[in-house]
């Protein structure tokens, strides 16, 4: 450390001699970096941008102080602030991405929902298991100068449903929500988008036959460290605007409402259900009203990183004649690499 200290002290002579009261004027652009490089090669330090690679983390503190002192400002990481370091492999990183309903993250998200039903029209409890694929794709665009995501997430359903001792399987309607937000891995973020439902069910029983769409909106605070809490709501609402005339009309207000603990940096326990509100319904009949606990975790099979998590839900308000009464999740989302974050 004293030969590199003599280095450093020589470097810092001989460039700021070279530079004169350029940086006493605290030098931007093009100039501090010019001179951020002289600095560099005179101590011996590899110039940025070289194929050469700083040997130990000695060097690489002297390199940051060097960069402190002609102005340059230091940065370990030159991603956006939404993007994990050393190319993804950071699990708590991609973790808070996995959060972020708006985040940068690239995911095949597979979620299950078995539901048991029940109420006035029927005779005994009923069972409904819904498998949605959602590929959850994010793009980087730019507005005021700061980085931001364009988030598209269609979702893709394969329904079972049971009632009077018939089961009926086929595919659901297709949704497709388009949402825009700041980049953030944590802290305070929000996001406003569009959301449609298109009727594309392969039987009558399991579709709506309606086309519907409306507005979406986000906001939420992420926990930056172990020990916080992720708490936030996630709105969407629809309505029919086109489909058969002998189906009734839709007007169905979505809120997910998530509360959850961070236990570790990849883990967490919470609740995060889904109320509705069915705004052409009788009063008694128009809400569901979920609450639950459940466990969620970041780990890598081979070079991909999954999230996965089990949620047990009881629904504390549900419609009268039928509706559902206690509900089991399960997720499983790899996680894969944009095309786009680097």
């Amino acid at each position: 450390m004293k030969k590199i200290s003599s280095l450093v002290v020589s470097g810092l002579m001989v460039g700021l001699f070279a530079a004169g009261t350029a940086i006493a004027a605290d030098p931007q652009g093009d100039d501090v970096e010019s001179v951020a490089k002289q600095i560099e090669s005179e101590a011996g330090v590899p110039i940025a941008g070289e194929e050469v690679a700083p040997e130990g983390d000695d060097v690489g503190t002297v390199r940051e102080q060097i960069q402190s002192q002609a102005g340059v400002p230091v940065s370990k990481d030159v991603k956006g602030p939404g993007h994990p370091p050393e190319g993804g492999h950071d699990l708590e990183a991609i973790g808070k991405q996995t959060n972020n309903p708006v985040g940068a993250a690239w995911m095949m998200w597979f979620q299950n929902d078995f539901t048991v039903m029940d109420g006035d029209e029927s005779e005994h409890e009923e069972n409904w298991n819904s498998l949605k694929f959602q590929p959850v794709m994010s793009f980087p665009v730019t507005l005021g100068g700061d980085p931001w995501n364009l988030i598209f997430r269609p979702t893709f359903q394969l329904q079972s449903f049971s009632f009077a001792g018939e089961r009926t399987t086929g595919l659901g309607d297709t949704a497709l929500a388009v949402a825009l937000g700041p980049d953030r891995m944590d802290g305070t973020i929000w996001g406003l988008g569009i959301t449609n439902i298109f009727p594309t069910a392969s039987e009558d029983e399991i579709g709506q036959e309606k086309w519907q769409a409306g507005p979406m909106a986000l906001l939420a605070h992420l926990a930056p460290d172990v020990g916080g809490f992720n708490v936030g709501i996630f709105v969407q609402h629809w309505w029919s605007y086109a489909g058969e005339d002998d189906r009734a009309d839709t007007s169905l207000t979505d809120l997910q409402y998530f509360i959850q603990y961070r236990l570790s940096k990849t883990e967490m326990i919470g609740m995060a259900p889904n109320i509705q509100y069915d705004w052409e319904a009788d009063s008694d009949e128009a809400w569901t009203i979920p609450v639950g606990l459940g466990y969620q975790n970041v780990t890598k099979v081979g070079t991909t990183a999954i999230k996965y998590g089990l949620e047990l839900q009881y629904y504390v308000e549900q419609p009268d004649e039928f509706g559902p009464q206690w509900a089991a999740r399960i997720l499983f989302v790899p996680v894969i690499q944009s095309p786009y974050h680097r």
